[in-house]
């Protein structure tokens, strides 16, 4: 396979890689922070267990249901509970 690019230092290689990977970590959550809020508004509920089974098309369903699974622990809810006041400070 020919390589159309290449880095001419390995700075600029591990550079790009350092801002490819935040900036993957940022839109990911953002994905799944509005994938969430679409389903809290199609079940009509604000329990994180009634979203299994309705997962985006980019998100395998058992993905999906363990994330739902983590966003309806105690700890979860109390943590993001927490968050929302935080930010309304």
């Amino acid at each position: 396979m020919e390589v159309k690019y290449r880095f001419e230092t390995e700075y600029d290689c591990n550079m790009a890689r350092t801002v490819w990977d935040k900036m993957r970590k940022d839109r990911y959550f953002d994905f799944l922070a509005k994938a969430r809020l679409k389903e809290k508004a199609t079940t009509k509920s604000e329990n994180p267990a009634d979203y299994k089974g309705h997962g985006p098309k980019g998100i395998r369903a058992k993905i999906w249901n363990d994330l739902c699974g983590i966003w309806a622990t105690p700890e979860r809810k109390k943590k993001s509970l927490l968050l929302q006041q935080l930010i309304r400070l």
